[in-house]
């Protein structure tokens, strides 16, 4: 799964490496963060629509993670004891 940051700076991967996050600079390709916040399948990535420095990654380990594209941070990290399965309505279930 890929996704690219809302300014178009930053590729974001998940599901090739394992239960890694990527974040590749979006000119060169070349991996600049790789983030280690699951510890099962990454089945979702979101960006944030208006700040591209923002993403949520949902796993089906039942973690939900807020993450900083240019620092590689995780923000904050949450885990979901509900079945429903989050996608675009993952900004409004987190409050952001």
């Amino acid at each position: 799964m890929a996704r690219w940051s809302a300014d178009g700076r930053f590729g974001v991967v998940a599901g090739g490496n394992g239960f890694m996050i990527q974040v590749l600079d979006g000119r060169s390709g070349r991996c600049v963060h790789t983030i280690d916040v699951h510890q099962n399948s990454v089945y979702n990535l979101v960006c944030h629509a208006v700040n591209p420095r923002i993403i949520i990654s949902g796993g089906y380990d039942g973690k939900l993670a807020l993450i900083d594209l240019i620092s590689g941070s995780v923000i904050s990290c949450t885990a979901v004891t509900h079945t429903h399965t989050y996608s675009e309505g993952l900004y409004s279930y987190l409050s952001c």
